[in-house]
C-alpha cells in the first residue's frame, strides 16, 4: 500500500470540503419558489423535454426568456427573485405581488432598461375546471402587459396581447389534461416606466353533471287509467279522512 503525505490527505480534505460548500451556497441562494430544470418532471412520451437552452432556442422560434422591449424607469425597480427566466426555470403559478419586466437603479434622471418575460407553471390541472389569470400594473400605465398560455409541448394555445384592454392581460384556461401548462408574462408595448405588476390566480371547479333520480313511486298511480281516472270533474275522486300518497301530474 502507498502512504501519501499528511500534507497531500490535508489538501485533499480541504478540497472536498470546498466544493460541498460551493454547492450548498448555489442551492441556497436560487429562491425557493423557483424550480431548476433538473426538477421538472419528464414529459408524456420523453420528447417534449428540453436539454439546453440551445435546443430550445432553435425548436420552439426563438422564444426567449429576454424582451426586445426596452423600458425608461423613472423610478428604481428592484427585481422580484422570479425572472428573466423560461421554461426550465418557470415558478409554480400563483397569487403574486411586487412582480417586475424590467429592473434598474434610477439615482437621479431616467435610465432605460432591457425588459423581459416572466414564466409560471401550472401542475396536476382538473380536467374540465377552469383557472383564471389576471395581470394588472400596480400603477395604470407602467406596463402594457400580454399573456401567453403555452400546453406540455410548450405550443402556444391562448392569447392576450391586446394593446388596448386598459394595459391589463386576462385568459382563463379550461385543460383537457393535466398538465403542466406554461403561462408567460410579456410587454407588448415599451410603456413602461419601471415599478411593479400584480398576477392573480383563481380557480372554479367544474361544473357537476346533472343526475337523473328515480322516483319512489310507479307511473302511472292509480287515478291515471280507467277504469278509476279522474281526470275530469265528472271523475273526481272523493275526499276522506285517509292519506293517499305516490300520485303523479302529468
Amino acid at each position: 500500500m502507498i502512504r501519501q503525505p499528511a500534507s497531500f490527505i490535508a489538501i485533499t480534505l480541504i478540497a472536498i470540503v470546498l466544493a460541498g460548500a460551493s454547492a450548498l451556497a448555489a442551492a441556497t441562494s436560487r429562491p425557493a419558489n423557483v424550480v431548476p430544470m433538473s426538477e421538472l418532471p419528464e414529459a408524456p412520451g420523453g420528447n417534449d423535454r428540453i436539454s439546453d437552452t440551445t435546443s430550445w432556442k432553435s425548436e420552439h422560434n426563438g422564444i426567449v426568456s429576454t424582451s426586445s422591449v426596452t423600458c425608461v424607469l423613472f423610478i428604481t425597480t428592484t427585481s422580484d427573485g422570479i425572472g428573466p427566466n423560461d421554461f426550465h426555470t418557470a415558478v409554480h403559478l400563483g397569487n403574486y405581488t411586487n412582480l417586475a419586466l424590467a429592473v434598474g437603479n434610477v439615482p437621479t434622471s431616467p435610465v432605460s432598461a432591457p425588459a423581459f418575460d416572466e414564466y409560471f407553471r401550472l401542475d396536476n390541472t382538473v380536467v374540465g375546471a377552469s383557472y383564471k389569470v389576471d395581470a394588472i400594473p400596480d400603477y395604470a400605465t407602467n406596463y402594457n402587459l400580454g399573456l401567453i398560455i403555452y400546453d406540455v409541448g410548450f405550443r402556444p394555445i391562448m392569447t392576450d396581447t391586446n394593446t388596448a384592454d386598459n394595459n391589463s392581460a386576462s385568459l382563463t384556461l379550461v385543460p383537457g389534461s393535466g398538465g403542466p401548462y406554461y403561462f408567460r408574462l410579456v410587454l407588448i408595448t415599451p410603456s413602461c416606466t419601471g415599478r411593479t405588476y400584480t398576477l392573480r390566480a383563481t380557480y372554479h371547479r367544474p361544473t357537476p353533471t346533472p343526475t337523473s333520480t328515480t322516483q319512489p313511486w310507479t307511473f302511472p298511480d292509480q287515478y291515471d287509467t280507467p277504469p278509476g281516472n279522474n281526470d275530469t270533474i265528472t271523475n273526481a275522486v272523493a275526499l276522506g279522512a285517509s292519506t293517499t300518497t305516490g300520485l303523479t301530474l302529468y
